[in-house]
C-alpha cells in the first residue's frame, strides 16, 4: 500500500519541477529582440525650427518579429514625452529615418531625443531600451 501512494507523489513532483524550469525559462533567457549599430543615432537636422520635424537614421539587425513600443521624449533640462508609437518591421537588417515633430511652444535651445523601446516577448516578461539621438539645435 505504502509503494501505491509513493508512485503517485512523482508524476505530479517531475511535472511541477518542469513548471518551475519553464517558468525560469520565460523570465530568465536571454531573448535577442533588436541589436542596434550607430549609436547615440545621428541627427540629419542640426537645426530644426519650433514646429517642424527633427529626422535621425537608426541602422539595426531585428531577430524578432514582435511589435516594438517606442516613446519618444524631448530632453534638454526637462523632459517632454512627444510620441508614443508601435512598430512593426520585418526581421533581418534595416535602415530607417524615423521623424520626430517638435511642437511650436518649444524654447529655443538645444536638445537631444530619447528612445524607449520595448518589446512584450511573453505575457510574463518585456524587455526594454533606453536609447539616445545625437544633440540638435531647436531655433525661432
Amino acid at each position: 500500500m505504502k509503494k501505491l501512494a509513493h508512485a503517485g507523489i512523482w508524476p505530479g513532483v517531475i511535472s511541477l519541477d518542469l513548471m518551475v524550469v519553464y517558468l525560469f525559462y520565460l523570465l530568465l533567457w536571454p531573448f535577442k529582440t533588436v541589436e542596434f549599430h550607430n549609436l547615440p543615432f545621428p541627427v540629419l537636422d542640426t537645426k530644426v525650427k519650433a514646429g517642424e520635424y527633427v529626422r535621425y537614421e537608426v541602422e539595426y539587425i531585428r531577430w524578432t518579429p514582435l511589435p516594438s513600443q517606442l516613446t519618444t521624449s524631448l530632453i534638454n533640462d526637462t523632459s517632454y514625452i512627444l510620441s508614443m508609437t508601435q512598430i512593426s518591421r520585418p526581421q533581418g537588417h534595416g535602415k530607417a529615418i524615423n521623424r520626430v515633430y517638435i511642437p511650436p511652444q518649444t524654447h529655443p535651445g538645444k536638445y537631444y531625443l530619447e528612445v524607449y523601446v520595448s518589446w512584450e516577448v511573453n505575457a510574463l516578461r518585456t524587455i526594454s531600451k533606453r536609447l539616445t539621438t545625437q544633440e540638435f539645435e531647436v531655433i525661432e
